[in-house]
């Protein structure tokens, strides 16, 4: 009778332990792009630009065929969720096309 008193005694105090743990404002850290300020640089919009072809390879599926080979830019702005700077980056996506 007296172990199980004890380890209620046991759960209970750990279950108050643990319910009155906080985490403050200063020590959690924004994962992913951060801003010079401290805060966190959020995608705000994202916009493409045409597809351009750049080459040609053979076809894998028909030998006497030729594939697109074509990239585009992406451009992806991103603002600041503290001091609202925003910041515009751009990447490249790649594909080929087959045309036939």
């Amino acid at each position: 009778m007296k172990k199980r008193i004890s380890a209620l005694v046991m759960v209970i105090l750990l279950s108050l332990c643990l319910g009155t743990m906080f985490v403050s404002a200063a020590e959690v850290t924004p994962r992913g792009r951060t801003c010079t300020c401290g805060g966190g640089l959020y995608p705000k919009s994202t916009s493409y630009s045409a597809w351009a072809t750049y080459g040609s390879v053979k076809c894998e599926k028909n030998n006497n065929y030729y594939d697109s080979k074509q990239k585009r830019s992406v451009y992806t702005t991103y603002r600041c969720n503290r001091c609202g700077y925003e910041v515009t980056l751009t990447t490249t996506q790649y594909r080929t096309l087959c045309t036939h």
